[in-house]
């Protein structure tokens, strides 16, 4: 019994000192990190350019000042009377629709090159003036030469005052006598008589070719102005017409020389003109009288004529 027991203590003892070499080995637990301080978060950086990359924005251009208003007359326009004549007052309203005009394309200019087009509201507040001034001197003037009347059957009214109408225009020799007749019946003045004539003179106004009126364009005017100078009816004293001056006189061509043609080529084949010194023949003919002997043209056919001033026929003496 003792000698187990003895055993066991001995086995108890060297597993103690084991145990307890084994306790000063062993490495102490690790000590927990501090905590981070707190930093600053990182500055953004910004990301590479790539060369396909589009450019960055420009800056925003100034804007531009807008188109300044044109100052518009709005005094009266000119009347007759009080020291001012009818020519007077059409010379300065055309003048102002002169001035108007230029004025208005020029802002119409520069209202399309800011905005782009002449109908935006900036441009209208810009150009409506201009116009509505342009306009109303415009309805001025046709005022001035009393074009704001309204004729139904200018012809009747012409036939009414014993005016004669040549074929469908009115023959003016017969309006000049009517004015003469009215005056010398006391209708008009002499004075009026002559501002009646300068309205009858601007009867082509406004038109780029006033030749090219209308008969019955030209015969309502003519109307208009008599009817705004209070001329109505047929004149009581006889109406004188001026004679035409006579044509002059066409000068006198000897009958010895006349336009011959020349012999030409002997057999006709094309025309191989112009030839210098010869021009090309235009109202001569052949048989014509003429006054400079050996003057010639170029008839440019393909004998190569000419036509030459003699006093016989040169072509007589070709070759046959």
């Amino acid at each position: 019994m003792e000698g187990r027991f003895g055993a066991r203590l001995v086995l108890v003892l060297s597993l103690s000192s084991v145990l307890a070499s084994c306790g000063d080995n062993a490495t102490p637990p690790p000590e927990a990190p501090p905590p981070p301080s707190p930093q600053a978060p990182p500055s953004p950086q910004a990301p590479p350019q790539s060369r396909f990359a589009p450019p960055p924005p420009a800056a925003p251009a100034p804007a531009e000042p807008p188109v300044a208003e044109a100052p518009v007359s709005e005094t009266p326009f000119p009347e007759p009377g009080g020291g001012v004549s009818l020519r007077q007052a059409y010379a300065q309203t055309e003048a102002e629709i002169g001035t108007l005009s230029k004025l208005l394309n020029e802002k119409n200019r520069q209202v399309v090159a800011r905005y782009g087009r002449n109908d935006t509201p900036e441009a209208l507040r810009v150009m409506t003036p201009v116009r509505n001034r342009l306009q109303q001197a415009r309805r001025h003037l046709d005022r001035l030469t009393c074009r704001d009347r309204p004729v139904r059957n200018p012809r009747k009214e012409l036939e009414q005052r014993r005016i004669r109408v040549d074929r469908f225009r009115v023959d003016f020799r017969h309006v000049d006598a009517y004015i003469a007749a009215k005056v010398v019946d006391r209708a008009i003045t002499a004075a009026q008589a002559q501002d009646l004539k300068f309205v009858l003179s601007k009867s082509g106004h406004g038109v780029m070719n006033p030749s090219s009126l209308g008969a019955s364009t030209i015969n309502q005017r003519v109307v208009q102005a008599l009817e705004c100078f209070g001329l109505t009816g047929p004149p009581r004293s006889r109406i004188k017409l001026r004679n035409k001056p006579p044509p002059p006189p066409k000068p006198r061509v000897s009958s010895r020389f006349k336009f011959f043609k020349t012999c030409g080529d002997a057999v006709c084949q094309s025309y191989r003109g112009p030839v210098p010194g010869v021009p090309p023949c235009g109202h001569e003919r052949e048989g014509d009288p003429c006054s400079r002997p050996g003057a010639s043209c170029d008839l440019a056919n393909n004998c190569n004529m000419h036509l030459v001033c003699a006093e016989r026929d040169p072509s007589t003496r070709c070759p046959r």
